[in-house]
């Protein structure tokens, strides 16, 4: 299990596609829990995120940043978290999710969704196979 306790900034810090974190917890970091971001048109795989906690962070829980493919409903390509529980609780105590974002729990400072860029144009989609 990895744990990010009481950093000054963030917890975690992913950059690229195709990641998976599970079991970690971050709790009382001084920024978001989880911060994932991929600037890449092509997706080699989601990025999974399967029994995570997140806890008492300044941030945001999750903030996740990536480009827009098509294929998710204008929301950032390969965010999943259905693969199993993620616990998000009493986050973003100081802040909120970052301009541009959107957080389907409703709260505006669990997770964050933020679409980088515009969407990805069929060249750049097409330069991926």
């Amino acid at each position: 299990m990895n744990t990010a306790n009481g950093n000054g900034k963030g917890g975690f810090l992913v950059k690229g596609n195709g990641n998976f974190l599970s079991g970690g917890i971050a709790s009382s970091n001084k920024g978001p829990g989880i911060f994932v971001v991929s600037t890449s048109c092509c997706v080699t795989g989601s990025q999974n995120l399967d029994s995570f906690q997140c806890d008492n962070n300044s941030g945001p829980a999750i903030i996740y940043a990536a480009k827009d493919d098509g294929s998710n409903g204008g929301l950032p390509t390969g965010f999943d978290i259905t693969p199993g529980d993620i616990d998000v609780t009493n986050d973003g105590k100081t802040a909120t999710c970052p301009a541009g974002s959107v957080d389907p729990t409703g709260t505006n400072k669990e997770i964050c969704l933020k679409v980088l860029g515009k969407a990805c144009s069929d060249k750049a989609l097409n330069a991926c196979f």
